[in-house]
């Protein structure tokens, strides 16, 4: 019985998926939950495990290949089984299958005439395909039976031209002007899957701003003291907001919606994202449910998600499920600056950093207080002012009085 093996759909955004690699190769023995390849998706890259157990018979997509979710990719049956016309030639299987049952140890031969090189039939389609000509196929050990020269020869030593072209190029700047002065960078998997919908954002969401600046004296003491008991636990300015972002939109469920195709979603979770600068590019991993977690259990599991996130190890489901976004740029110079909208959230948060300014206070005395500026950007298909305005009149009551957020 042959069972497909499809690219995985992580996510509500995602679209396409790119093979990374191929852990098994044609005619391999796999079995159930054993990982098949590695793809990388608009969120990250992630192992793809085998759903039932017995031979990889074809593999329809190569590495690197950027596939459309819920295409077949690989199919997996019995020994016997065999695909289509294009599947595993029957020759070869029937050999294979009495090397594995007889255990016959096969001698691998090193062809060293190109022009004689023995080609499997997939190899040949292969080589076509890839416009591999004799000249680009060098004297390699083929490990087929008695040394013939299979797919899987050609994929890794096209692999290997790819990766030599590549270093002969890398030293080359890339001049598309004319100008000595400037190269074009091939930018990152992530930073295109982020021009990509950050771009949509911005085209197919009405968004609108609301900012509100606001006192944290009472954040940072609340801050130290709980350091001072956390033991090795430190907890963040971004550790509050999350907690102070839940608790307010637990009180105000009307904005945790969604947009969804022309209809509102209404959401029964808080799950908050916390936007990071990454090697590769921006990416959110997500906190499921804080408004149910303590301060301390947020603190812990922040720290191992914003590590997870910097050296790019972050699952797909880690960055799956968010209904909100805080991006905070309080450890640089920023005081003040909008975000977009993360789709299909509804709703993302901008937060300045801690600036010590003169207030007027309601005694209409003048004090220097650390302030924070925090903006707030909505899509207004699902909220309007009001709803926004009450959001971060929420979140402003508990930055100040954060001993409200015990309890």
């Amino acid at each position: 019985m042959i069972t497909e093996i499809t690219m995985p759909k992580i996510g509500y955004t995602m679209e396409t998926g790119t093979i990374v690699k191929w852990f098994k190769q044609e005619g391999d023995q796999v079995s159930a939950g054993e990982v098949l390849l590695e793809i990388s998706s608009d969120k990250a890259n992630m192992e793809v495990e085998s759903p039932v157990g017995g031979f990889l018979k074809k593999i329809a997509a190569n590495e690197f290949d950027e596939v459309p979710v819920l295409q077949v990719i690989g199919y997996i049956g019995d020994l016997d089984d065999s695909v289509n016309e294009d599947g595993i030639e029957p020759e070869i299987q029937q050999q294979d299958t009495a090397a594995t049952q007889t255990s016959i140890e096969l001698k691998p031969v090193v062809n060293t005439d190109v022009k004689t090189a023995r080609l499997s039939p997939r190899a040949k389609k292969f080589a076509r395909e890839n416009e591999m000509s004799a000249e680009k196929i060098p004297a390699i050990t083929g490990t087929g039976v008695n040394g013939l020269i299979v797919e899987r020869d050609l994929k890794a030593l096209r692999k290997d031209l790819q990766v030599s072209e590549e270093s002969v190029e890398s030293v080359v700047p890339v001049d598309s002007t004319g100008d000595p002065d400037e190269k074009l960078i091939v930018p990152s998997r992530y930073k295109l899957v982020t021009a990509k919908r950050l771009t949509q954002s911005i085209q197919e969401v009405p968004q609108f701003t609301v900012g509100v600046d606001v006192d944290t004296s009472a954040l940072n003491k609340f801050r130290g003291r709980l350091n001072e008991k956390a033991g090795n636990v430190k907890v963040s300015i971004t550790t509050l907001l999350v907690k102070c972002v839940a608790k307010a939109i637990s009180e105000n469920m009307n904005v945790n919606v969604s947009w969804r195709d022309g209809k509102i979603a209404v959401l029964k979770n808080i799950n908050i994202g916390i936007a990071v600068a990454a090697e590769n590019g921006l990416v959110v991993p997500v906190i499921n449910a804080p408004d149910k977690k303590g301060v301390l259990e947020l603190a812990s599991e922040l720290k191992i998600m914003t590590d997870r996130a910097k050296a790019g190890k972050l699952t797909a489901e880690e960055m799956t499920g968010g209904t909100f976004t805080i991006s905070n740029l309080g450890m640089f110079t920023v005081d003040s600056f909008r975000a977009i909208i993360n789709p299909p959230e509804s709703a993302i948060l901008a937060v300045g950093r801690i600036v010590k300014k003169p207030v007027v206070t309601a005694e209409d005395q003048i004090m220097i207080k650390p302030m924070m500026w925090l903006n707030l950007t909505s899509d207004h298909r699902v909220l309007d002012g009001a709803d926004a305005a009450r959001l971060i009149e929420s979140i402003k009551l508990y930055i100040e009085f954060p001993e409200m957020l015990i309890g």
